[in-house]
């Protein structure tokens, strides 16, 4: 099995789920490939600090 996650010229898709509506979010990942979840993590951090607001 040599199956790559879907690759778009370097970017990656992450769909996150937020209160019922889904939010697409595109991310150039670096060289190494940044971990899913730690970019999931920065992500929902930004998003609900910028609910609170």
């Amino acid at each position: 099995m040599n199956r790559k996650e879907s690759e778009h010229g370097g970017k990656q898709f992450i769909e996150i789920t937020l209160s019922g509506s889904k939010v697409r979010f595109t991310f150039v990942g670096d060289a190494s490939g940044t971990p899913r979840e730690n970019v999931k993590q920065m992500i929902m951090k930004a998003y609900s600090e910028r609910i609170k607001k």
